[in-house]
């Protein structure tokens, strides 16, 4: 690979250690709507790599990935909610998440579901489905 070609994909930047210039070209691609890139911004504020950690703008910039239907945000979002970072602790939203990510093949989401199945009810379970398909599908 030369030169020219890294200096083109933030990836490479990120494996590399220069979180500051991956996050810059990731910011340019997520404000123009790129899911993954969006995805990757929120990581980067979730971890505090090139930015200071800031769970709130984790957690904005996950959402706008995991309304695309990015797996691994959907996932990110529930584990929030399940944790209370960057907002409100609501075990029923991180289920409703953990079973969007499910459905779009992240496989650690069915093990998040069946650990949430026992701390909220049936009736939970399905409002959360119903919730969070509202958000996705306005």
């Amino acid at each position: 690979m030369t030169a020219c070609e890294s200096h083109q994909n933030p990836d490479i930047y990120f494996r590399e250690g220069n979180y500051t210039a991956a996050r810059q070209i990731w910011k340019v691609q997520a404000e123009n709507g790129d899911p993954i890139a969006q995805q990757k911004l929120g990581m980067l504020y979730y971890l505090g790599l090139g930015v200071d950690k800031d769970f709130s703008k984790s957690f904005e910039w996950y959402r706008l990935s995991a309304k695309s239907g990015n797996a691994q945000a959907q996932w990110n979002l529930g584990s929030m909610y399940a944790s209370g970072l960057g907002v409100e602790e609501n075990l029923m939203l991180a289920y409703g998440w953990f079973y969007h990510a499910d459905l779009n093949g992240n496989q650690q989401a069915k093990d998040y579901m069946e650990y949430l199945g026992v701390k909220i009810t049936p009736n939970q379970m399905m409002k959360a489905k119903e919730l969070i398909n509202a958000e996705l599908h306005p």
